[in-house]
């Protein structure tokens, strides 16, 4: 009898053992989930998300010029103008999204989701609507394979440039939050779009300006809506810091 009583005893006690570790792991993945969520969170919340934390610091009081990233060895062949007459923008959602802030001589061919394919689908019209006082400034280059396309656009746009009386803008593939990104299910990463914007640097005819809004946006901040797409606040930015670099500063 007393045997008995021991052993239901014992298996009680393991019983209580038992659960109360398989609270403590319940609760662990509880507590694991929860701090993911909240970091998840305050991102999603942050204002802006400023790249390169250090050199913001050191340089925050200072006004960023338009222009000050491009490069110094800038062919004289591009046209530096604060003149152009009309100013016609080739891209995709970020382009609709900047669209709201265009101006009576803007001209917007943008789609969401288009890479590459829709820059060939637009040459015609591109090039009905381009004369000598016209920038063309395309924005595309998220939606493709980051690896292989900067080749494609390189040729196309040296065509392009030969073809118009225009003057043909490339504007580099602007940065991503991989974090909220990954959240909202995009899979972009910074490391290939910096890859695929030197590869445009380097292989770029030097009569096609570029225009550097990646590194402004890195150095200002931005925010987005889920990783990819901005708020209205940093397209305004994006829409102004062209305007401004292309003419550098001459015109607002």
């Amino acid at each position: 009898m007393k045997k008995e009583k021991s052993t239901k005893l014992l298996m009680l006690c393991l019983f209580f053992v038992v659960l109360a570790l398989v609270e403590s792991i319940i609760y662990q993945l509880y507590l694991s989930e929860k701090n993911k969520q909240d970091k998840i969170n305050e991102s999603v919340r942050s204002r802006f998300i400023v790249i390169d934390e250090e050199e913001s610091e050191s340089e925050e009081d200072e006004e960023y010029e338009y222009g000050d990233e491009s490069d110094d060895s800038e062919d004289d062949s591009v046209q530096i103008r604060a003149d152009y007459k009309k100013f016609i923008f080739v891209g995709d959602s970020r382009y609709k999204g900047m669209e709201i802030f265009a101006q009576e001589e803007d001209i917007f061919f943008a789609e969401s989701g288009r890479g590459y394919d829709f820059l060939l689908s637009q040459l015609t019209n591109i090039k009905y609507n381009a004369d000598a006082d016209t920038a063309i400034i395309i924005g595309l280059g998220v939606n493709d394979n980051l690896v292989t396309a900067a080749k494609e656009y390189i040729n196309t746009l040296s065509e392009l440039q030969n073809e118009v009386d225009a003057q043909v803008y490339y504007m580099l593939v602007n940065p991503v939050d991989e974090e909220v990104e990954e959240y909202n299910g995009y899979n972009v990463k910074n490391g290939a779009i910096d890859a695929f914007n030197e590869a445009i640097i380097d292989g770029m005819d030097e009569s096609i300006g570029i225009i550097d809004t990646n590194a402004y946006l890195k150095k200002i901040g931005f925010e987005t809506q889920d990783g990819i797409h901005y708020v209205d606040q940093t397209y305004e930015n994006i829409y102004n810091y062209i305007k401004n670099d292309i003419t550098k500063g001459e015109s607002e």
